[in-house]
């Protein structure tokens, strides 16, 4: 684990929100990051007492349905999936 800042995206009272440099442990290996309790906490009164935000971003939202497989990726037919 190595001690970095790292980005968070959350769902706040249904709108997407995204913290920047949150302090966390990051895994060397996996790169999933940990933040103490401490932080957590920090983040609840972030959330519940919003200053006004540094920055605004736009989000394109896409639904899984609209993703076509590749060529080499055979979607199973009704036949196949009932046996």
């Amino acid at each position: 684990m190595r001690p970095a800042a790292v980005r968070g995206e959350y769902w706040v009272d249904g709108q997407l929100v995204v913290v920047e440099n949150i302090p966390a442990e990051v895994c060397s290996s996996c790169g999933e990051a940990v933040v103490t309790l401490v932080v957590h906490g920090q983040l609840d009164r972030l959330f519940a007492a919003p200053p006004a935000p540094r920055r605004t971003l736009s989000v394109p939202v896409y639904d899984f349905e609209d993703a076509t497989p590749a060529a080499d990726e055979a979607r199973p037919t009704a036949e196949a999936r009932a046996d």
